[in-house]
Parts: structure tokens; C-alpha cells; sequence
């Protein structure tokens, strides 16, 4: 039940996100400097812990900005363990900026152990282009009003509907609606939004197809963050089983300790019985670590099997960082630990070239 608290999250907060999205690219993304070109790479390891093996460097994608800082241009190279193949995204603005429509490219792919491992060359992508036969996937328009975007509709080459996103608000936009509609044009998830308490608590609630699934309120501190959220799910009523009513599921809540930047995320369920929490640290911007403990009672071999339940360490994962002149991270190393009584591991590698204007 955690990943649906989790996915309940992220999709509201991309939802707020759209709603009141000023940023550029470059600024969600973090980059600095006049960006002209990212391209990204991935390196996985794999063997033993003592005795780890480095897998083919393998392009993951390449990313093209114009002047002001938007996405014109990306290319995204996959493998779904049938073969390898490029996904293609093409942007287009107004004059003001906004993004008027995205085409979507896809191409054919290659054989099923092939892999993208070649540095780019100035023919690279047409070669592949030509070899791998793209074609023309589907294409997203966006709609505007004053406030901002209200509305997303993606159509297949054939120009049938796939997919309608509509982004709505009241006039003191304390009430918002996300809604999705699927290829027959009937509504497939509604995530309905009140903000309270100037806008500290959020209220909400899921729906999939005609049917509520969740109810879910958030909790936000003075810096817009959630620190606490709680989720809602339907259960048959305990005094009428054939009566379904919405009971509390699980809890999550987020503490932040900004001198430190130290961030804990704790998980509940229903009773208030801790599951899990995740310690996370940014040290210097050179190292980010995230340590999961696990709530649980001593394994019946364990010699100390009276004690209390209590916190038990499960994994550590932390990532190292190397960056260039402008501050941008090109180097991302990736540790992982199982136990505090082995040391870590390199689990993957993640590197960046990233070109300016």
C-alpha cells in the first residue's frame, strides 16, 4: 500500500505542477548555465559485492534546449528485452514561450541483445534514423487560459483520440479537478483538490472509472512541502459489511531538518504502528545518502529475542557527485549497502556531457 500512497502523491503533485508551472526546463531540471545540449549515459555493474563487474556503458538519451531554457528537442534510447529502439520528442512554442504542441517519434528496433553503447557522432542519430525507420507515434496540444495550462489532448497518427487531460480550477483556486480521459472520450481517473487553511491542507479524492478509490489529505509547511500525508481506501463498514466506507490506510509524514538537510520520511498504517522510515542527507551537494530501517520484532534466532520491537537497519543507498565549471553534476556514482557489517557496493554509474551556448 506504500507504492499507492507514493503514486497517489506524485500524480498530485504533478497535477499542482502543471497547474502553476513557471519554470523552464533548464530550472526543473536544476541545470545551470546557458545549456545547449545534454547527453546521458548509463553503466551497470553486476556480480558479486566483492566482486563486481562492469556492464557495456550504454547513450540512455540526449536532450536539446534552445536560448531560453525549454526542451526542443529529446531523444530517449530504450530496451524492453526485445530489442533496442529510440523514442523521439519534438517541441514547439509561441512567441511567449508556451508550449503549443509535442510530436512523438518512434522507431523500429534492433535485435534483442543489441544495446546503444556508441558515443554520438554528428550522424549518429540520423544513421540510426535510417536504419531503425521512425515514424510519427502521436501528437499533444496544449490549451491555455490566463492562469495558465487547462488542457492536454493527444491524438495517434491516424488522428483518433488516445488521451484528454483537463487541468480546472475555481476563480480563488481553492478547488481543483485533474481529469483524464481515455480513447472513448469517457473520463478514466478525477482527482478532486480543496485547499484549506490558506492553502496548508490539501483534501482530495481518487476516482477510477466512475468508482472512488481514495481519499487522501495532505499537509504542507510554510515552504509549500508535504509533511504529512494520509491515505483513505474503501472497506466494508464493520457494522454493515454491505456498506463500503472510507477508513484510514496508511500515514506518512516527513520531517526536515534544514541546517543538516536532513529529510526523514516515516511510514504508518492504520493503527499508528510504524512500517518503515527513510533517512535521507544531502551533504555538500557532493554526496546524497539514503538510509530504509524497517519496524519489526527480533527474528526467533536472534539472542537478544525479548527486547522490544524496534528499528532495524535494511539498506543504504547513497550517490557521489562530480560536477563541471558551472556547477552541473556530470558524474553520479551509485552505492548500495545491505548490511552495516559489509561495505558498500557500486551499483550503477550515471554521467552526463553536457554542452553550452
Amino acid at each position: 500500500m506504500k507504492s499507492l500512497l507514493v503514486l497517489v502523491v506524485l500524480i498530485l503533485c504533478c497535477a499542482v505542477a502543471v497547474f502553476s508551472q513557471t519554470e523552464t526546463d533548464l530550472e526543473s531540471w536544476g541545470l545551470r548555465g546557458s545549456v545547449k545540449k545534454v547527453e546521458s549515459y548509463e553503466t551497470w555493474f553486476t556480480g558479486a559485492e566483492n566482486d563486481r563487474r562492469q556492464e557495456t556503458r550504454n547513450i540512455s538519451g540526449i536532450f536539446n534546449f534552445d536560448r531560453t531554457g525549454n526542451i526542443l528537442e529529446s531523444i530517449s534510447f530504450n530496451n524492453d528485452g526485445n530489442g533496442s529502439y529510440f523514442e523521439r520528442l519534438v517541441n514547439y512554442y509561441d512567441s511567449d514561450g508556451k508550449k503549443n504542441s509535442t510530436v512523438k517519434y518512434v522507431s523500429g528496433k534492433t535485435k534483442p541483445n543489441k544495446y546503444f553503447d556508441s558515443e554520438p557522432t554528428e550522424n549518429f542519430y540520423y544513421s540510426l534514423m535510417l536504419k531503425l525507420k521512425e515514424s510519427l507515434l502521436n501528437r499533444t496540444s496544449y490549451t491555455y487560459d490566463k492562469d495558465g495550462l487547462i488542457e492536454e489532448s493527444t491524438i495517434n497518427a491516424k488522428g483518433d483520440l488516445i488521451e484528454r487531460k483537463i487541468f480546472a480550477h475555481d476563480t480563488e483556486r481553492k478547488n481543483k479537478r485533474f481529469t483524464i480521459y481515455n480513447a472513448e472520450n469517457v473520463i478514466a481517473l478525477d482527482i478532486l483538490t480543496n485547499y484549506k487553511n490558506n492553502g496548508q491542507i490539501a483534501e482530495g479524492i481518487r476516482i477510477e472509472n466512475g468508482v472512488e478509490v481514495v481519499k487522501f489529505i495532505l499537509y504542507f509547511d510554510e515552504r509549500n512541502r508535504i509533511v504529512k500525508d494520509e491515505q483513505f481506501v474503501l472497506k466494508p463498514s464493520i457494522n454493515s459489511p454491505s456498506i463500503k466506507e472510507f477508513v484510514l490506510d496508511n500515514r506518512a509524514i516527513k520531517k526536515f531538518n534544514d541546517h543538516s538537510a536532513e529529510m526523514k520520511w516515516m511510514f504508518f498504517d492504520a493503527i499508528g504502528t510504524p512500517i518503515s522510515k527513510l533517512i535521507i542527507i544531502d551533504k555538500n551537494d557532493d554526496e546524497i545518502s539514503r538510509d530504509r530501517f524497517e519496524y519489526k520484532l527480533p527474528s526467533a534466532d536472534d539472542a537478544n529475542s525479548d527486547s522490544k520491537i524496534e528499528w532495524r537497519f535494511a539498506d543504504r543507498e547513497f550517490q557521489k557527485y562530480e560536477y563541471d565549471k558551472q556547477g552541473n553534476w556530470v558524474k553520479c556514482t551509485c552505492f548500495k549497502q545491505e548490511s552495516l557489517a559489509r561495505p558498500p557496493y557500486i551499483s550503477s554509474i550515471y554521467e552526463r556531457n553536457i554542452s553550452y551556448y
